[in-house]
């Protein structure tokens, strides 16, 4: 599980780094152009302020992730209920995101990545409780 954790402290510095290297784009369209380029799982023919919106959003979620993972490996019982509030939401957005663009076919494999820190932790804790019992 620290394992897990720690991947997920990088994930959240990568997402991090990577929007923030977005958000110093002088303007949305411009941020949005620079978007475009990284999340081509959305259709290509979205307005920028869409990508904009995306990176703001992705950015937020390398907060949450890299928050979640250092408070469970700091208290793994308290962060453990955190963690699972993000990873549910990452992939929920995921889900949302592949519905609403559901035509363009890269946005599926899409969900599933964004599922993946998911089933991880589905994983990670039912053999975390079937060990313990």
């Amino acid at each position: 599980m620290a394992i897990f954790l720690w991947i997920l402290v990088v994930i959240g510095l990568f997402e991090i780094t990577s929007n923030l290297f977005h958000l110093s784009r002088n303007g949305k369209t411009e941020i949005g152009k620079s978007g475009k380029r990284q999340h081509q799982e959305l259709p290509i023919d979205l307005n920028e302020f869409h990508y904009f919106v995306k990176v703001i959003i992705m950015l937020i979620f390398g907060i949450l992730f890299l928050a979640s993972s250092i408070v469970s490996l700091i208290d793994f019982n308290f962060g453990l209920y955190f963690l699972w509030i993000v990873v549910i939401g990452f992939g929920g957005y995921g889900i949302l995101q592949a519905v609403i663009y559901r035509r363009e076919f890269k946005v599926w494999p899409a969900m599933l990545v964004y599922n993946l820190p998911l089933l991880a932790l589905l994983f990670l804790t039912r053999n975390l409780v079937s060990s313990s019992v």
